[in-house]
């Protein structure tokens, strides 16, 4: 967790290799750097999910040390172009802006170590928010939140959108999926489905 906005970034390593690709670096860009020294790790890459200020502020700087791939829809460049305004109106940074050298898309497949996982295309918070599906759990971002569902009063979202997204892309993973949120806890699918009101409306709706 980072920042003013308490946000997860998600850090993961593979132990025969050493390699690791952080998720989503969006403050603490010093401390991060520290935490992937500590546990002797290579980063390769920085994914993100999407492109607001609370989960980009910190790549700029951690790409500029290291040297690494950076990794955003393209639909979020435009949240990449505002990233000084954004900072300066809440008081913070500011940040360095990050060059994007990767622009993901559905359906690409990753690797880190023997583990693979899949970028899926998820808008409604942001137009171009992608939650990255592994076998048994999603780095979903924005998207949805232990109880809760993405904010959709930011530009370029689209409430509509997200309860399609929701329907589509959430509803039909596997009850047994782990979901690692933007922010706040984790949960599951089968937790989310059971009690989180957004979705219950949807499957309701679905009857």
């Amino acid at each position: 967790m980072v920042g003013a906005f308490e946000e997860n970034c998600y850090l993961l390593g593979d132990e025969k290799s050493g390699e690791a690709i952080l998720f989503d670096p969006g403050d603490e860009a010093e401390r991060i750097l520290a935490a992937i020294s500590q546990k002797d790790l290579r980063l390769t890459r920085i994914i993100n999910t999407h492109g607001h200020l609370d989960h980009v502020g910190a790549v700029g700087r951690i790409q500029r040390e290291t040297g690494v791939d950076f990794y955003l829809h393209p639909d979020d460049g435009f949240l990449l172009d505002r990233l000084q305004e954004s900072a300066k109106a809440y008081g913070l940074g500011p940040f360095e802006t990050p060059r994007v050298t990767h622009h993901p898309l559905p359906g690409d497949r990753f690797t880190l170590g023997d583990i693979a996982f899949t970028a899926v295309h998820m808008p409604g918070h942001s137009p171009g928010s992608l939650g990255y599906l592994f076998p048994d759990r999603l780095i979903g971002g924005d998207v949805l939140f232990a109880g809760s569902i993405g904010r959709t009063d930011l530009p370029g979202a689209d409430h509509e959108m997200l309860m399609e997204t929701l329907k589509t892309k959430i509803l039909t993973l596997d009850d047994a999926i782990v979901v690692h949120p933007g922010h706040g806890p984790s949960t599951s699918i089968r937790q989310e489905r059971a009690a989180n009101p957004f979705l219950l409306a949807i499957e309701r709706q679905g009857e």
